[in-house]
């Protein structure tokens, strides 16, 4: 008798453990079919390449990267004039502008051109200092 309540604390145990992992998988499916909807957003022939982004959007479309390019867009339009952020803007590939547009939440629609993306940029990073303005008045004494 022993015996059979081991087991069958094993077997529920296991029971448990399948379940969970299949929980989690179902998380991961979730998150993996958003990604493919904001991947489709940002690049509409997606479905056309052979499975695999280019390597340039591959790179361009890394999250670390898009944050990066937020930062230095921020730096310009903090420090210099509007025609500075223009001429920063055109140093970036279209897919990346319009990838960005998305990671910052900014995206409207299914189809986003690229004129559309850097305005909603232009107005994230506006949002962004003015933030971070109040913030800063926030903290003095």
């Amino acid at each position: 008798m022993n015996n059979d309540d081991r087991q069958m604390r094993e077997l529920l145990s296991l029971a448990e453990g399948f379940s969970a992992v299949k929980n989690e998988l179902k998380e991961i499916n979730r998150k993996l079919n958003r990604m493919e909807k904001r991947l489709n957003s940002a690049f509409p022939k997606y479905k056309e390449l052979t499975g695999t982004l280019p390597e340039a959007a591959a790179v361009e479309a890394n999250r670390e990267n898009l944050l990066k390019i937020f930062e230095e867009l921020l730096k310009v339009v903090k420090e210099e004039d509007d025609a500075a952020f223009q001429r920063k803007i055109k140093e970036y590939p279209k897919e990346a502008l319009i990838a960005l547009a998305l990671e910052i939440g900014t995206a409207g629609g299914k189809k986003m051109g690229i004129r559309k993306a850097v305005d909603s940029i232009k107005s994230r990073l506006r949002e962004t200092i003015i933030l971070s303005q109040n913030s800063k008045r926030r903290s003095r004494p």
